[in-house]
C-alpha cells in the first residue's frame, strides 16, 4: 500500500526496487525454477549505531486493503506461497510458507498492526556501519490447484518487516557454542556431547610434530540416539520418501514412491512406510569438534542422503572393473567437490547443483542424476574450510579376516589407522598376481579438499551405548558384530542393539565412509556402515552423505540445535 516505515532508531532500510510494492508478478502457480527468475524486490539494511544489531526479517500478511477489511474467504493464504530470500550475489534458499505443519518454525508473532500472519524469513547480525542487501521473490507454489484455493480472485497484501535489537557482543561461533554445552559422563548412556581423549595415540603419518599434536587433542563429539546437533540451511525434500520396515530387522532403503518401495520388496515380509513428506526440512548435523592437521574444526554431515552412487569404478582392465580405493582420485570425490567440470561423468554435479551422469556400477556403469535445486547450499559453500583429510587404511601387516577390516580392534586404534601412512593397496597385492589390484594410481594417505564423507571412527564415536552394552564396551566391541546382520555366520557372536540403536549416524541405508580397506587380494575395498560395518567393493552403490569442516568464524545467529529450533549459521 506504499506506506512504508524505513527507519527504526539506528537501523536504516533502503528500498532499491523501482516499485516498492511486494507483489506476485505472475499470479498463478509456477515452478520453483520460474519463481527464482522473477524480478526481485530489493532492499538494503544498514546499521548506523555503534552497537551490534541483531535483526529478523519477516513477511507479514495484512488483513486490510486500502483501509477495507479483507474477508477471510477472500484471502490468498500464505500456505499457498513460496519465496526466495537471498543476499545480493548469493543464491539463497527456497522456502514454503506453510504455517500449518507441526515442525514449521517460520511462523512468528505479527509485529505490524492489522497483520494476521507473519513468517520469519531470516535472521542476522550487523556490526557498526555494516550493510546487507537482499533480494526477495514471491510466487504461488506449482502444486496449488484451483480446488484448493476454492475460488479465484483472492487477495494478498503483504509487507516486509525488519525487527532489530542491539547487543554489545557478537554472537558465539559454532565452536564456542559447542564448547559451552554440558559434557556427558562416559558411560552414562545419555544422549549429548562427549569428550574423547586422544592424548598419546600413535600418529605417525607425518614427521611434523605440530600436526601430530593437533591430531592428538581431545575431541568433542555428539553421541546418542538423537542429540541436539541440527543445522538448517533451508533445504527441503522435493518429494515424499518411503522406507521398507522389515519388522525385527528394522527399516532399510529410501524410495521415491510407495510403488517403488513395494516393487523392490515384494518377496520380503514387512511394509512400506513414509519417512519424509514433500516440503519437510532437510538438516545437516554436527559430528563434533574434530581434529585436523590444521587445527580442531566443527565437522558436519548432511542428514539426508543425496542418492546411491559408486565410490569409484574403473574399466575392466583396471582392478577387473571394481574401482580404485584411493579418495584423492575417486569418482565420488569428483561428484561432490568443485573444479571437476572438465570430467565427462561426476563432474562436480552436486557442488554445482546441476544434472548429468553419475557412476553406479562396475566397469564404469552410469545413470542420469539430477541435483538441480538439490545441490550444495550456496550459503554453506562460503562456510566450508578446505582442510587436510586423513585417508589412511588399516595396517599393512594386518592381513587376516576381522583384524584386516578394522572389525576386531578398538575405536581408538581405528582412529590411529585413519591417520596413518597406510594406503588402500597392499605391497604384496601385485605379488599374488591378482587381477583385482593392478591399478597404477598414485597412493596417498592425506587429501586436501572441501567435501568428503564420514570416517569409520565417526560412526563408532556417535554411539552413547546403553544399559546393556555401555559406550566404553561399544567402542571396544567388534564393530563387525554391532548388528546381527553380519553375525549370522558367527554363532558365538550376539547382536548389540545398544551400540547401533543409540547411534544417531545409523541410517536406513548402507552408507559410504571415506576410509579405504587394505587387503592382499583387492585394492578396491572401502568401509561402509549399516548397523555394523563391512568392506564393500568401491563400484557398489551405497548412500552418500556429504561431510564438510566449517571455518572457525561461522556464527550461530539463531536456534538451540534442536530439531524444532535448529542452529542457523552465518559466516
Amino acid at each position: 500500500e506504499n506506506e512504508n516505515v524505513v527507519n527504526t532508531a539506528c537501523l536504516d532500510v533502503t528500498i532499491e526496487s523501482e516499485q516498492d510494492d511486494i507483489y506476485l508478478p505472475k499470479a498463478y502457480p509456477i515452478s520453483d525454477e520460474a519463481g527464482s527468475e522473477l524480478e526481485p524486490f530489493k532492499f538494503t539494511i544498514t546499521n548506523n549505531c555503534q552497537d551490534i544489531a541483531k535483526y529478523q526479517i519477516n513477511l507479514e500478511s495484512m488483513s486490510k486493503k486500502d483501509g477495507e477489511e479483507i474477508l477471510e474467504s477472500q484471502r490468498l493464504k500464505p500456505k499457498y506461497l513460496k519465496y526466495k530470500l537471498n543476499e545480493v550475489g548469493k543464491d539463497g534458499t527456497i522456502g514454503l510458507l506453510t504455517g500449518e505443519k507441526e515442525n514449521d518454525t517460520t511462523k512468528v508473532e505479527e509485529t505490524i498492526t492489522d497483520a494476521y500472519e507473519a513468517h520469519k524469513l531470516t535472521t542476522g547480525y550487523l556490526k557498526e556501519g555494516a550493510s546487507k542487501s537482499y533480494e526477495f521473490r514471491l510466487w504461488m507454489d506449482s502444486s496449488v490447484t484451483a480446488e484448493e484455493i476454492e475460488s479465484m480472485n483472492k487477495t494478498l497484501v503483504s509487507k516486509i518487516s525488519v525487527i532489530s535489537t542491539y547487543v554489545t557482543e557478537a554472537p558465539l561461533t559454532l565452536e564456542e557454542t559447542i564448547l559451552g554445552l554440558n559434557i556427558e559422563r562416559e558411560d552414562s548412556g545419555a544422549t549429548g556431547l562427549y569428550q574423547v581423549e586422544h592424548e598419546g595415540v600413535n600418529i605417525e603419518y607425518t614427521t611434523e610434530a605440530d600436526k601430530i599434536k593437533e591430531l592428538q587433542k581431545s575431541e568433542y563429539r555428539f553421541a546418542g540416539k538423537d542429540p541436539n546437533n541440527y543445522i538448517s540451511f533451508g533445504e527441503t525434500y522435493s518429494n515424499d520418501l518411503y522406507t521398507f520396515n522389515a519388522g525385527e530387522f528394522g527399516p532399510y532403503g529410501e524410495y521415491n514412491s510407495i510403488e517403488e518401495c513395494e516393487n523392490d520388496n515384494q518377496d520380503s515380509e514387512g511394509s512400506c512406510e513414509i519417512i519424509h513428506n514433500k516440503g519437510d526440512n532437510i538438516y545437516w548435523r554436527v559430528i563434533g569438534l574434530i581434529n585436523t592437521p590444521e587445527g580442531q574444526k566443527a565437522k558436519i554431515i548432511r542428514d539426508a542422503l543425496i542418492g546411491y552412487y559408486s565410490w569409484d569404478t574403473s574399466i575392466r582392465d583396471v582392478n577387473d572393473g571394481y574401482g580404485v580405493n584411493e579418495w584423492s582420485q575417486a569418482d565420488l570425490m569428483k561428484l561432490l567437490n568443485p573444479n571437476f567440470d572438465g570430467e565427462e561423468v561426476n563432474n562436480s554435479l552436486y557442488w554445482n547443483g546441476t544434472s548429468g551422469d553419475c557412476y553406479v556400477g562396475e566397469n564404469e556403469q552410469t545413470e542420469t542424476c539430477d541435483f538441480i535445486g538439490k545441490g550444495m547450499p550456496e550459503e554453506l559453500k562460503a562456510m566450508i574450510e578446505e582442510v587436510t583429510w586423513n585417508i589412511g587404511a588399516n595396517a599393512d601387516e594386518a592381513f587376516s579376516s576381522k583384524i584386516a577390516y578394522h572389525f576386531d580392534i578398538p575405536t581408538i586404534k581405528v582412529y590411529e589407522y585413519e591417520r596413518s601412512k597406510n594406503t588402500g593397496k597392499q605391497n604384496l597385492c601385485e605379488g599374488f598376481g591378482s587381477p583385482y589390484c593392478n591399478d597404477e594410481e598414485t597412493r596417498t594417505y592425506t587429501w586436501r579438499g572441501k567435501v568428503g564423507l564420514m570416517y569409520s571412527s565417526d560412526y563408532r564415536y556417535a554411539t552413547s551405548g546403553g544399559s546393556g552394552d555401555t559406550r566404553s564396551k561399544c567402542l571396544n566391541q567388534n564393530l563387525f558384530f554391532w548388528s546381527d546382520i553380519y553375525a549370522e555366520n558367527f554363532p558365538e557372536e550376539t547382536d548389540h542393539p545398544d551400540c547401533y540403536g543409540n547411534d544417531w549416524l545409523l541410517s536406513t541405508s548402507s552408507d559410504w565412509t571415506i576410509s579405504p580397506v587394505s587387503t592382499y587380494t583387492y585394492s578396491s575395498a572401502v568401509f561402509g556402515v549399516y548397523g555394523g560395518s563391512n568392506a564393500y567393493y568401491s563400484y557398489n552403490t551405497a548412500a552418500v552423505h556429504p561431510t564438510v569442516y566449517l571455518k572457525s568464524d561461522v556464527m550461530v545467529v539463531d536456534g538451540n540445535g534442536s530439531i524444532d529450533s535448529p542452529w542457523i549459521l552465518e559466516i
